[in-house]
């Protein structure tokens, strides 16, 4: 699990790599941490066979299609699709989280670029 300092010190090192790569040591492995960390989300990284409270599930599938790239278990009630873009392309996710939430049956849903976090009810969000 990492702190904040060390995702600190990991995003401004690799924050110009994140703005091209998004998968395979892209900005989704630094949201991955993120989601692990302690000290913010603390959550368990699972598969989709071991789901409980308090875990996510990080679909690194090349070509998957209608699937988010993360989703978290936050309780019996609480899932939430989770779409990363690389850094400073946020706004190519938009229209793909909405998809996610209406498949998913889900009020919820978070999209980010690594950098910017935008927390969505319906299809409003609060950055």
């Amino acid at each position: 699990m990492s702190s904040i300092e060390v995702l600190r010190d990991k995003w401004n090192k690799n924050k110009n790599d994140y703005k091209i790569k998004e998968t395979g040591g892209g900005v989704q492995d630094f949201i991955a941490d993120f989601f692990a960390s302690a000290e913010l989300f603390r959550l368990s990284k699972t598969v989709t066979k071991t789901l409980r409270f308090g875990t996510f599930v990080h679909d690194t599938e090349s070509g998957k299609e209608g699937r988010p790239d993360f989703v978290l278990y936050l309780g019996n009630d609480v899932t939430i699709p989770v779409e990363a873009k690389c850094f400073t392309r946020i706004e190519e996710g938009v229209t793909q989280l909405r998809r996610y939430q209406l498949d998913y049956s889900k009020q919820y849903g978070i999209l980010t670029d690594g950098n910017e976090w935008r927390f969505y009810r319906a299809t409003s969000y609060k950055k």
